[in-house]
């Protein structure tokens, strides 16, 4: 069981000339990573940070750390899903193939014990209603004073009416690592992108959308589609492999934002978000080569995911993902 003791929390903007020439800044305490923050973002200022010494809560840029399929399957990370109501069972189904434990609430009474317990926080915006906001925004509050990772999948964030709960999620909690198609990806890099609903339709330079959207939030941005981008503004990684089928069923990107949680509820990094979408990205392709239609290839594809070999995942990123 996980200790609990209080926690502090401390301002760093006195620090935030010191924060945009190094990397990461280190508190430690009795030898423990205590916290570590990465760049400072001039368009939102430096955030309120809360960490405690027994806080799992690392960032970015830690060089050989990162999740893989054997560490997922041993620790069984528990995913807190704040799931829209159109997919919950195929996201928490890709949670719990590649060996994770997915854990689907939108109680609030809950929320205090629930995410005391996980080991990750996915919020999903596909079906918010005003009601919720304020429930959503104590969810990633408690999320960041407890040192765990929030993931945000801002659907259809270009609508309007959509950006509000994202808007005031973003104002008031810290958002770790944002999810989404390029539409979705170049709202909050404030770049006219064309989109029908929840589908990115236009074109653009993925690459230099995903890059100004992490410096503009201050978030590790995964941009998904025909090709995918992981970028924190500073470095920014490339798989430039299309699965056509990926676009064709509604969840495949909810269960991404999901597996991404998964792979970061350890150590939140750039190289585990692109093992994240690789993983996905690598099921996909897999079942694509053996099924041609959109409802056998969702069934495939869970059964990818669950099939999928460490060795192999290696091999796909060494071939496949491109530092730019």
């Amino acid at each position: 069981m996980r200790r609990e003791i209080r926690s502090r929390k401390l301002n760093l903007s006195a620090f935030a000339h010191f924060l945009i020439t190094v990397d990461c800044f280190f508190l430690r305490e009795n030898q423990s990573t205590v916290f570590c923050l990465v760049r400072h973002s001039k368009t939102i200022g430096v955030p309120w940070i809360y960490f405690n010494k027994y806080s799992k809560y690392r960032y970015l840029h830690e060089e050989n750390e990162f999740m893989n399929l054997l560490e997922i399957k041993n620790k069984k990370p528990l995913v807190f899903n704040y799931a829209n109501y159109v997919t919950p069972q195929f996201v928490a189904n890709v949670v719990n193939v590649v060996g994770g434990s997915p854990l689907m609430a939108r109680e609030i009474e809950e929320f205090p014990d629930l995410v005391a317990a996980s080991d990750a926080v996915v919020i999903n915006s596909g079906t918010w209603r005003r009601a919720e906001l304020l429930e959503t925004i104590k969810l990633a509050q408690l999320a960041n004073h407890a040192g765990k990772v929030v993931v945000l999948d801002p659907v259809a964030v270009g609508i309007p009416s959509r950006s509000i709960p994202v808007t005031a999620l973003m104002a008031d909690a810290q958002v770790n690592i944002i999810r989404g198609n390029a539409a979705e990806i170049a709202w909050f890099a404030g770049i006219k992108f064309l989109s029908q609903g929840i589908d990115a339709t236009g074109n653009g330079d993925v690459k230099k959308i995903a890059a100004l959207a992490a410096k503009k939030t201050g978030s590790i941005i995964a941009l998904s589609g025909k090709i995918d981008v992981v970028s924190d503004g500073d470095t920014t990684k490339v798989i430039p492999v299309d699965v056509p089928l990926l676009a064709t069923n509604v969840g495949t990107g909810d269960g991404l934002s999901a597996l991404i949680g998964t792979y970061n509820s350890d150590v939140i990094s750039i190289d585990n978000t692109v093992r994240a979408m690789a993983t996905m990205k690598l099921a996909g392709k897999k079942a694509s080569e053996k099924v041609t239609t959109p409802g056998f290839f969702v069934n495939q594809l869970l059964d990818e995911l669950y099939l999928l070999q460490q060795a192999e995942l290696e091999d796909f990123i060494k071939r496949e993902v491109n530092h730019e």
